[in-house]
């Protein structure tokens, strides 16, 4: 299994650290330069991602991340993810 491959697993397996809903333990398993897309929010590195995690689930709860991989090759994975919450009011 390529280097690449093994990233795309990885960051798979990471996911699963936000059901957790804590984001240092998410955080981490994202490379620094990591960029993150969330609707119309662009983001770059691990602090980015924490400070964006914690804000996200500080305002919902019962949070849950489904994932499906459908392929990986080289750098690139393809999944699907779907979450769901309930916001506090």
């Amino acid at each position: 299994m390529s280097r690449q491959s093994r990233q795309s697993f990885a960051t798979l397996r990471a996911s699963n650290q936000a059901d957790t809903c804590d984001p240092k333990l998410v955080s981490p398993a994202y490379t620094p330069d990591s960029v993150w897309r969330n609707r119309d929010q662009f983001f770059t590195g691990r602090d980015a991602i924490e400070k964006f995690l914690t804000d996200k689930w500080a305002k919902e709860h019962n949070y849950r991340l489904r994932k499906e991989l459908f392929a990986f090759q080289d750098n690139k994975m393809y999944a699907q993810m779907r979450d769901s919450s309930a916001d506090v009011i």
